[in-house]
């Protein structure tokens, strides 16, 4: 199996933004809906961790000591992007108990397609964005009562 590519935090707080799915991520209690919120605690702190980098970064030649804490950072990172990656795959892989899951599905998929802001625009993101507008349009008439067969 391939390795699921880390889902872009600004990607996929942008698609929480633009719509959420019918239930808030991990409200109803269903497996993707917590796979969904551990997912998104996990690009956090993968956030913070860059952050933490990025600070020690110019003291890494100054000091021994601050070498050994970029190291232990270096680590930490990896250990949540390798855990990001595990939680994205079975999220992806999980059966989907409600409509709500098939759009979280569909938000982490467009978030590890879209790492750079032009990838919005190409194959697959573009389709898989119209997927989740429809997707979302369809949902909103079922919840309105105009749905049709």
């Amino acid at each position: 199996m391939s390795r699921v590519p880390a889902p872009s935090r600004r990607v996929l707080t942008a698609l929480m933004e633009g719509g959420q799915p019918s239930a808030s991520p991990g409200s109803d209690g269903t497996k993707i809906g917590r796979l969904f919120n551990h997912l998104h605690t996990l690009l956090e702190q993968q956030d913070e961790v860059l952050v933490a980098l990025d600070r020690l970064a110019p003291q890494v030649y100054d000091e021994e000591e601050a070498g050994a804490a970029y190291r232990s950072v270096v680590a930490q990172e990896t250990h949540l992007a390798d855990a990001t990656a595990d939680t994205a795959a079975a999220l992806l892989l999980a059966p989907v108990e409600r409509a709500c899951d098939l759009q979280l599905k569909l938000m982490v998929l467009i978030a590890a397609c879209e790492p750079h802001r032009d990838d919005a625009d190409i194959f697959p993101s573009l389709y898989l964005r119209a997927l989740l507008t429809d997707l979302r349009c369809h949902t909103l008439s079922i919840k309105r009562g105009i749905h049709r067969s």
